[in-house]
C-alpha cells in the first residue's frame, strides 16, 4: 500500500490499471488491484468470509453509535472498521456455519474503563418508557467532578426479535443522573438489549460501552 500526496488535480480515486486509488481519512492510499483466485474457497477461507460479513452488517447497523464511541481509532481506518476487527477477535460465538454475534460482549465504544456508574434500569408501567438511573461523578477533585459531570449519556436499546436499535445521545448529562427514555411502540412486548456509556461533551473522548442485559417496554 502506498500514500500520495495531493498533486494539481487533488484527491484521487477509482482504478488505474493495475492499483486502485482511495481517500481514508482525508489521506489518499494507493493499493493493488485485487486479482480473483479460480481456485475454489477452502472451508476455513468461507468461514472468514462469513465472520467478517455477519460482524460488518452489524456495526454499520450501529454506525451512528459507534461513530460517537470509537474515538480511538488509527489513521487509517475508521470507527466501524475498528469496531469490526474488535468483534471479529471478541465477540463471534457459534461453530461453521452456525456464527452470531454474542450481544453481551459487544462495545459499542472502545474508550478508556469507566468508574461505576451503579446503572439501573427499568420498564416504566405503560407507554413504552424505559427509566434508567445511574451514579453522577463523585470521585477525584471537584474540577474533575464537574467536567466528568458534563460527559453526555449515551444508551441504546436493540430489538433482538427486529434487528433495530433505538438510541439517546446526548440527550442529558453524566451529572443528570437519569432519563426517562421512550422507545418504539413496536419495540414493546419482546426483549432488547441495553448498552451505556458516556463521552465528553466536547466530542473528543469516550468511555467504554457498558453492556446492561435484556429488558422489555410495556405499552
Amino acid at each position: 500500500m502506498g500514500k500520495v500526496k495531493s498533486g494539481v488535480i487533488g484527491k484521487v480515486t477509482g482504478s488505474v490499471g493495475p492499483v486502485v486509488f482511495s481517500v481514508v481519512n482525508g489521506q489518499q492510499v494507493v493499493k493493488e488491484q485485487p486479482t480473483k483466485s479460480t481456485k475454489p474457497a477452502t472451508q476455513s477461507q468461507i468461514d472468514v468470509r462469513e465472520i467478517f460479513r455477519l460482524t460488518t452488517e452489524a456495526m454499520n447497523n450501529f454506525a451512528e453509535v459507534i461513530n460517537t464511541g470509537y474515538k480511538i481509532h488509527k489513521q487509517s481506518s475508521t470507527p466501524v472498521n475498528t469496531a469490526v476487527k474488535y468483534h471479529i477477535k471478541n465477540a463471534i460465538t457459534g461453530i461453521s456455519p452456525d456464527f452470531a454475534l454474542d450481544f453481551t460482549k459487544v462495545r459499542l465504544s472502545n474508550g478508556a474503563e469507566d468508574s461505576d456508574n451503579d446503572v439501573q434500569v427499568q420498564a416504566a408501567d405503560a407507554g413504552a418508557m424505559m427509566n434508567i438511573t445511574w451514579s453522577p461523578e463523585v470521585t477525584g477533585s471537584q474540577k474533575q467532578r464537574d467536567l466528568r459531570n458534563t460527559d453526555l449519556a449515551c444508551i441504546v436499546f436493540y430489538h433482538i426479535a427486529k434487528g433495530r436499535y433505538t438510541s439517546s445521545i446526548g440527550e442529558v448529562k453524566r451529572g443528570i443522573g437519569k432519563l426517562d427514555m421512550k422507545v418504539p411502540n413496536s419495540f414493546a412486548g419482546s426483549p432488547m438489549h441495553a448498552w451505556i456509556f458516556f463521552a465528553s461533551e466536547d466530542g473528543t473522548k469516550s468511555f467504554r460501552s457498558e453492556y446492561l442485559g435484556t429488558y422489555t417496554a410495556k405499552l
